[in-house]
């Protein structure tokens, strides 16, 4: 993690800090969204020697996020709720195709760029997992647990 946060720290951006061991960063750019993805990406791919798929949200982005979540805030089952952060809006066919799927007792909602998950009897044997819905959505994604996302939300709203 020290790595990546120097990393996005040379790319001009501030305040930068990781939370846990995720993967997750938390910064500050003069750059639109959308500008400060690839050059993270070139970056780590060139010094990290790691191809992935940099994922981002606004801090405003990760409000709504939370304050939308259509399964409730179920007490002392957070650890049932997850969200997967799409790369881009998946195509509307692709879409409908995933909803006509049952995964039944888990539940999913799209909303945009992201998929609220619920797994009431937990995330680990879930056939409802990251690459299934990269397979299903044709589009590349990321999912965090609930306390993650609830954190990061914190974590920008504080700035």
């Amino acid at each position: 993690m020290p790595e990546l946060r120097a990393l996005v720290e040379d790319l001009d951006c501030t305040d930068v800090s990781t939370y846990a061991q995720s993967g997750n960063v938390v910064l500050r750019s003069d750059r639109a969204t959308e500008g400060i993805a690839a050059p993270i990406e070139q970056g780590i791919r060139r010094k990290l020697g790691l191809d992935i798929t940099v994922v981002i949200r606004s801090g405003k982005q990760l409000g709504r996020l939370v304050a939308g979540n259509p399964f409730g805030r179920p007490k002392g089952k957070e650890n049932t709720l997850y969200v997967t952060f799409l790369s881009e809006r998946p195509d509307a066919k692709r879409v409908r195709r995933l909803g006509e799927e049952s995964f039944e007792p888990e539940r999913f909602e799209l909303a945009g760029e992201d998929v609220y998950l619920l797994f009431p009897n937990g995330y680990g044997r879930s056939k409802l997992n990251n690459a299934l819905l990269e397979r299903r959505l044709g589009v590349a994604a990321t999912t965090r647990n609930w306390r993650t996302v609830t954190a990061l939300a914190e974590l920008t709203a504080a700035g």
